[in-house]
């Protein structure tokens, strides 16, 4: 026996009279197959077997087939009128339909007999496909002539009925925003035999998908999720959907959007003055954040200095000592960026107290001011560094930033001062704290009443409190603070603040030291700010008046320093008093203790550390040998301000240039302001000073000039008909002065 297999598509088959109308569901392609097999009989008598895709019925998941049985013949030959004849047909298998037939005498020549026609079902998977499977034919009639046999296996196909699409892929992370997230997505592997018409996307704040939930469509990858809650944890999802429906979600993609929120951001100027550190952390904490970026502005001016830095802390070089700046940040997370900070204003320390003289790391320390190589000694650059102050320190939190140092010839007596700066902004109270060090603190008693006393002098109105803390023999601080009655203290005046407590058990030690207030008149410190102590005094039992180991002694104190004099603790000792004087003039009383000098602290004369330098030269024929010359001086700017301008004569008798001069000035003046677009007459024959500001007119400025470390100004004389230099100091970042000078002669 032999068969044959095939399949059609678009093929007509020949109408038998026997064919199904009317399927379920027309098949989106025709599949068909038929097998001839020869029956062993002598003549030639075939079996044939036919089937062919006939509908499907999606809803049940099955496919409905046509067969057609038939016995094929070449001819006349024996025939059986009597005598029944059987058939069988299988499908797959298993054994669908038989029956008998009769061979006549009139149907011997026959072509073809049609056996058996029907109809049968067959199931897919559950994806939807139906594999091939075979049909058969099988005769037996046991006639010779016709024989027996079958016709063979014709597999036949179906096609796949539909589904809906697979499970897709988990989504993959792009990018985040505030409001918005971005991922990357796939079609599913297995589109249900439906082509895939679009992608449906979920998000929520929650896993089960109930909370906050959006649904979009996105044809195509990548999927954009917008309208979000800023800061909050998203959950994302999508299915794929065909012709069918929507298949099953793919797994979650989960991610926190951007708080809508600016880093924290810091800035500490180094003492040194050409530094600063800038401290950055993650924007409402998040995590994941590749870099941040700076910008910095000197006050006042609008150009911008910008800067990227993935390492925090980061020390930012070549800033100009004494200049304020303005800083802001902000943080990236990939291609996000958060909002701006604000502007946070910082004044970078100003070492160099004093403009025009040399120095090195050899040059010998002042009393204020240390000088050091910065690196190897002789073959490096050099640095001026404020001194710190023994016993003394300052803290800064709440964001603020200073530095704190010693000044000469500003404290309550005459000598030595603290002055504390601040550099960056502060941003609630209590963030600026300073006064004696515990490593120098004064010795207490047990359950002693102490007060203890600190003078203050602000730059500007400032709510403070004075506060003592008491330390144990280990040096640990014992509870909270003891917090004075606070004030407001008024600029350009010492005041003196107290805090009064018991030493609790244990108490060994207590220091003094004073801090900014919450209440009314407290204002945030901003860079630039500053103020002096001094004067900090614990006194067992009650406030005594200041004193310190220069205090001229009485008849009934004695006043010395413990230590080293102006660098140590001062204590005083009560003398026995004698009911009367041994050495006392009956005649004359004792004479008064001489006063002491007078000094002069003006908060507005302060150093400037980057200046530039502008000469004139005065030849000696304009300075007779037996007449004074006394010289007016002009002073020109353009549209910003100079502070700190400091002018000096100097005598030239060598007549040398500027640049090549070597010697000593005889007179210093001092500009503490001088007004954009404005013109200074500082009229040395009336000695006094004149402004004019634009266009407006002229006015007294008497109160704009100083002498050395703000004393009262004093006026120059030239004479003796020698030549003399002048020089102008002005800030480095104030714009070109013009210098005019005249000379107006007086006798002698």
């Amino acid at each position: 026996m032999s068969g044959e297999a095939f399949g059609l598509t678009d093929h007509a088959v020949p109408a038998t009279g026997d064919e199904p109308v009317d399927p379920v569901v027309n098949p989106q392609s025709v599949y068909s197959a038929a097998s001839n097999g020869q029956l062993n009989g002598s003549y030639n008598y075939w079996a044939r077997i036919y089937v062919r895709q006939d509908g499907t019925d999606a809803a049940n998941n099955r496919t409905r087939f046509y067969f057609e049985a038939r016995l094929e013949m070449s001819g006349g030959g024996a025939y059986n009128n009597d005598q029944d004849q059987y058939y069988a047909v299988y499908v797959n298998g298993g054994l669908h339909a038989n029956g008998h037939f009769r061979l006549d005498y009139n149907s011997r020549h026959n072509t073809s007999r049609v056996l058996r026609t029907g109809t049968f079902w067959m199931s897919h998977d559950s994806n939807g496909y139906r594999g091939g499977f075979p049909t058969e034919l099988w005769i037996d009639t046991g006639h010779p002539s016709v024989g027996d046999g079958w016709s063979g296996q014709a597999w036949v196909d179906a096609d796949r009925i539909a589904k809906v699409p697979g499970k897709p892929p988990r989504p993959t992370f792009r990018s985040v925003g505030t409001t918005e997230v971005q991922y990357n997505f796939q079609g599913p592997s297995d589109n249900g035999g439906s082509a895939i018409q679009t992608y449906n996307h979920q998000s929520a704040t929650n896993t089960a998908f109930t909370a906050n939930v959006k649904n979009w469509d996105d044809p195509g990858s990548p999927a954009i999720a917008s309208d979000l809650i800023p800061g909050t944890g998203h959950h994302f999802r999508f299915r794929a959907r065909n012709a069918i429906g929507a298949g099953p979600w793919s797994d979650t993609l989960s991610q926190v959007t951007m708080p809508a929120v600016a880093p924290g951001f810091t800035v500490v100027p180094k003492p040194t003055g050409s530094e600063a550190v800038l401290t950055f952390t993650p924007p409402g904490g998040v995590s994941g954040v590749t870099k941040y970026r700076w910008e910095r502005r000197v006050k006042g001016q609008t150009a911008v200095a910008t800067g990227d830095t993935t390492t925090t802390p980061r020390t930012i070089t070549n800033l100009g000592p004494g200049t304020v700046y303005e800083w802001r940040a902000s943080a990236f997370v990939d291609a996000y960026q958060s909002p701006w900070t604000g502007w946070i204003t910082a004044t970078q320390p100003n070492p160099n107290t004093e403009p025009g003289v040399y120095f090195d790391g050899s040059t010998a320390d002042k009393t204020d001011v240390d000088y050091r190589w910065s690196g190897t000694a002789g073959k490096s650059t050099s640095e001026a560094v404020g001194k710190r102050p023994d016993g003394w320190t300052a803290s800064f939190s709440n964001g603020a930033g200073g530095a704190y140092s010693r000044v000469t010839d500003s404290g309550l007596t005459g000598d030595y001062a603290v002055r504390v700066q601040i550099t960056a902004d502060e941003t609630a109270a209590g963030g600026v704290t300073a006064g004696i060090d515990p490593n120098f603190p004064a010795a207490v008693i047990e359950n002693g009443t102490y007060y203890g006393t600190i003078h203050v002098k602000v730059s500007r109105a400032q709510r403070l409190a004075a506060y003592l803390r008491f330390y144990n023999s280990s040096g640990g601080a014992i509870g909270n603070p003891v917090m004075g009655e606070s004030e407001v203290v008024e600029p350009g005046r010492w005041a003196r603040l107290m805090a009064s407590g018991v030493a609790p058990a244990g108490a060994v030690t207590a220091i003094v030291r004073v801090m900014d207030v919450a209440g009314d008149g407290w204002v945030a410190w901003k860079g630039g700010d500053a103020f002096r102590l001094d004067g900090a005094a614990i006194n067992l039992g009650e406030p005594y008046p200041y004193f310190d180991g220069d205090t001229p002694d009485t008849g009934e104190w004695d006043f010395q320093w413990d230590g080293t004099p102006h660098a140590s603790v001062s204590s005083a000792s009560a003398l026995e008093v004698a009911s009367y004087d041994p050495l006392a003039d009956p005649d004359c009383p004792r004479p008064p203790a001489p006063p002491r000098p007078p000094t002069i602290d003006d908060i507005c004369i302060i150093d400037v550390g980057t200046w530039s330098r502008y000469w004139a030269v005065i030849p000696e024929t304009y300075v007779t040998e037996w007449l004074t010359m006394v010289p007016t001086i002009a002073l020109h700017i353009g549209d910003a301000p100079a502070r700190q301008v400091r002018i000096r004569i100097y005598p030239n008798p060598l007549d040398q240039a500027p640049d090549v001069f070597i010697g000593d000035w005889i007179s210093e003046q001092i500009v503490s302001y001088l007004p954009a677009n404005s013109s200074l007459l500082i009229d040395g024959v009336d000695q006094r000073v004149w402004a004019e500001v634009g266009l407006g007119p002229r006015l007294r400025a008497d109160h704009l000039l100083y002498g050395s470390n703000g004393e009262p100004a004093t006026w120059p004389v030239l004479s003796c008909g020698l030549g003399y230099l002048a020089s102008f100091d002005v800030p480095a970042d104030a714009p070109p002065v013009e210098v005019e000078i005249a000379l107006t002669q007086r006798r002698s």
